[in-house]
């Protein structure tokens, strides 16, 4: 069980990575470079970060996927979509994050390792966690499907 300080420490985050994804404006920096991206979190792994001690206190999350592959997954706005249909449908107690990248300290390479077309951001070290503006549950509606919850919605198109 949490206690009230965790809880409150917890709240407290929340409130402060709402009010900084309010300000979070896209850059427009070309097709590579995306202010956003998104990682989809087990909401279990995630809050153990702030669970452990260690972690919180080093300032970061890092996905199983950095031990067993070297980097942690992410998506771009047009990709997180498809890649929670395509890697989580149906699955329950997911956590949203969103990532600011001008914040990110590891490496981020928009890579594709399976042999497509379309290039993925990887971050290539722990993500400190004062990158990360918005952390929300993201639950699947009753038929497996997703969609982006408020606040949190893809930035409009730029002209």
């Amino acid at each position: 069980m949490a206690s009230s300080h965790t809880s409150n420490a917890g709240a407290a985050l929340r409130l402060r990575l709402r009010r900084e994804l309010r300000t979070l404006v896209p850059r427009d920096e070309g097709a590579s470079s995306v202010a956003v991206i998104y990682h989809i979190a087990e909401g279990e792994a995630w809050r153990s970060t702030w669970a452990d001690g260690a972690s919180a206190s080093a300032g970061a999350y890092v996905a199983d996927s950095l031990a067993t592959e070297g980097f942690i997954h992410c998506s771009t706005p047009a990709q997180v979509l498809a890649v929670a249909e395509s890697f989580y449908g149906g699955r329950k107690g997911l956590i949203l994050l969103t990532i600011d990248t001008s914040r990110v300290q590891a490496e981020i390479r928009h890579e594709n390792l399976e042999g497509g077309a379309e290039l993925y951001p990887h971050l290539y070290g722990p993500l400190n966690l004062d990158a990360v503006v918005s952390a929300v549950p993201f639950e699947p509606d009753a038929k497996g499907g997703f969609e982006l919850p408020t606040p949190v919605q893809e930035p409009p198109e730029r002209d």
